[in-house]
């Protein structure tokens, strides 16, 4: 497993990371492939990145990527003022060097009867030049701001290395092994490999930064009240939370929570593993260093290795998206990571941290994605909250147990990847079934 940990904690501007930091990075990457005598772009959408792109921020994400922009370099006032004179001039200045006709309502196309692809959340970004020729090319969002072209390979900005991991690892059972042979933990199995790829310094600087965007989300989030964006007029509910809150273990909750309203609010947050679960990870943190114990360095790295060996275990043997997985991939995958990183910090052992990922995936398997409106708000900003508590609570029922177990995660996996194949794709983000209907229709 080549895969860096870093692949699963970005930071970007909500609220989704398959339907908002992916398009924008493919479009980037579009935008860096056109040529001086490039007259129009035009972007058409499918399956659920259609359905729900909308109130999901894909059409504003598109525009952000088309103008020469990643996630991580807008701040969201920023991105606003670059998106309203796009609106306004029905102009884009592509890639910061070359202004064109685009107009949004024209030029981003929703095409929801069929998609000509078989995977999901499929881009077909088509440029035309002043010489009549087209250019086409072909992205898919597939959970957590991972991008593919069509031949399925990742799509890179960033400078890569060809070096291979230290420790190849594909399932949780070969992790467990590896860990015995070499007397090691989860987490130094997989800082050995992030040496292959990155500097300690730079591993250290990027962990850090991970965690203070992680916090500050929690800290805006308790800090601010109001309405957060979109049709359904939800109002902020974090603060409200702090004000009354009589027990610590309430904290879990209003942490979770804080984060996610940030992230409807379109502001900063980190993909832990996507934007729809950002909440659940900084959750288990910030409740482990306001009722446990200092967050060193250390712990950091501690927790953000072991909770990352188990999220890229979930990318490569189910998905993390929901509009593959449903919200299973997203919000359970989150509190598997969460629950894993929490034992680590506590001194348990490899065994007993994929015991409570287990328990944790376990209790998560079936649950659907099926966003309000098209937002991710409702169910998702409360699903993070229990996403905290089922965490917490698996990695106290791991902590109490010696590690053996007769469900193992690599069981609880499949029955993951099973389930979101079968799982009808009304229930995988498109907003088509469960919620996303009832709660209109009442």
């Amino acid at each position: 497993m080549d895969i860096s940990i870093f692949d699963l904690f970005n930071i970007g501007l909500g609220p989704s990371s398959s339907h908002s930091i992916g398009p924008m990075r493919a479009a980037k990457h579009f935008a860096l492939l056109q040529p001086d005598n490039l007259k129009s772009i035009t972007c058409t959408l499918y399956g659920s990145i259609a359905y729900t792109g909308a109130g999901h921020g894909t059409f504003d994400a598109i525009v952000l990527g088309l103008s020469g922009y990643l996630p991580e370099q807008l701040t969201p006032l920023q991105a606003q003022k670059i998106i309203s004179e796009v609106k306004e001039q029905k102009k884009i200045n592509l890639n910061l060097k070359k202004s064109i006709e685009f107009d949004i309502s024209k030029h981003i196309i929703c095409y929801k009867q069929s998609s000509i692809f078989e995977q999901d959340n499929a881009m077909l970004f088509a440029a035309n030049t002043i010489a009549g020729k087209q250019l086409e090319r072909a992205y898919f969002s597939i959970g957590g701001g991972f991008v593919l072209d069509a031949n399925k390979n990742k799509i890179t900005l960033e400078k890569t290395t060809n070096a291979q991991a230290t420790y190849q690892f594909n399932s949780a059972d070969t992790l467990l092994k590896l860990c015995q042979q070499h007397n090691l933990s989860i987490a130094e199995v997989v800082q050995q490999n992030e040496l292959n790829w990155r500097s300690s310094k730079v591993i250290d600087t990027k962990l850090h930064k991970i965690w203070q965007v992680m916090d500050n989300s929690i800290a805006a989030g308790i800090k601010a009240d109001g309405v957060l964006p979109g049709v359904l007029h939800l109002k902020r509910r974090a603060k409200l939370l702090a004000a009354k809150v009589k027990q610590n273990f309430m904290w879990l909750n209003i942490y979770a929570i804080a984060v996610n309203e940030e992230n409807a609010a379109c502001n900063t947050v980190v993909t832990a593993p996507t934007n729809g679960a950002a909440g659940v990870i900084p959750a288990i943190l910030k409740y482990y260093t306001q009722f446990e114990e200092q967050l060193t360095l250390n712990c950091l790295k501690t927790f953000f290795y072991t909770a990352g060996a188990i999220g890229l275990l979930f990318k490569q043997n189910a998905g993390i998206s929901g509009a593959s997985m449903g919200c299973q991939g997203e919000v359970g995958v989150a509190a598997a990571m969460a629950a894993a990183g929490w034992v680590a910090l506590k001194g348990g052992t490899p065994a007993q941290v994929e015991h409570a990922a287990e328990i944790a995936i376990e209790h998560h398997l079936g649950l659907t994605c099926d966003p309000v409106a098209g937002l991710v708000q409702i169910p998702c900003i409360e699903r993070n909250a229990m996403g905290a508590i089922k965490a917490y609570n698996a990695a106290q029922l791991a902590l109490a147990a010696n590690g053996e177990h007769t469900v193992s995660l690599d069981m609880a996996t499949k029955s993951m990847q099973e389930i979101g194949q079968e799982m009808h794709y009304k229930f995988k983000e498109t907003s088509l079934g469960g919620l996303a209907v009832n709660v209109i229709d009442c």
